[in-house]
């Protein structure tokens, strides 16, 4: 069974399918991963790749906040304006303190 195995690996030519979907999907995991300053690294071969995150997670929430609020009616964007010094700066502390935390849960601080 095992030969069996290895040699449809080798007819159906597995590694370098292998490399060269892992290429396309690197190259557009770092399209994506070039928007958020909190991913460092896109990295491995092949279909073996992995994320690297920075140490901290400084943008990740208020990035997580967009993207939902880009999927919700409305203009988020003139809703935030409208709030109330006060509110945005809760709001603001708020996400710091997730990014802190997503930061030492994520990283092993």
């Amino acid at each position: 069974a095992a030969l069996t195995a290895l040699r449809e690996i080798v007819a159906q030519d597995l590694a370098s399918r292998s490399d060269e979907l892992g290429s396309y999907f690197k190259a557009e995991l770092q399209a994506i991963a070039d928007k958020y300053p909190f991913v460092a690294e896109i990295r491995g071969k092949g279909l073996m790749l992995g994320i690297q995150f920075e140490q901290t997670f400084d943008g990740a929430v208020a990035a997580s906040a967009r993207e939902i609020a880009t999927r919700l009616p409305g203009d988020w964007h003139s809703t935030w304006k409208f709030l109330p010094d006060p509110v945005r700066e809760h709001l603001q502390a708020a996400m710091e303190r997730m990014e802190q935390t997503l930061g030492e849960m994520f990283c092993l601080k």
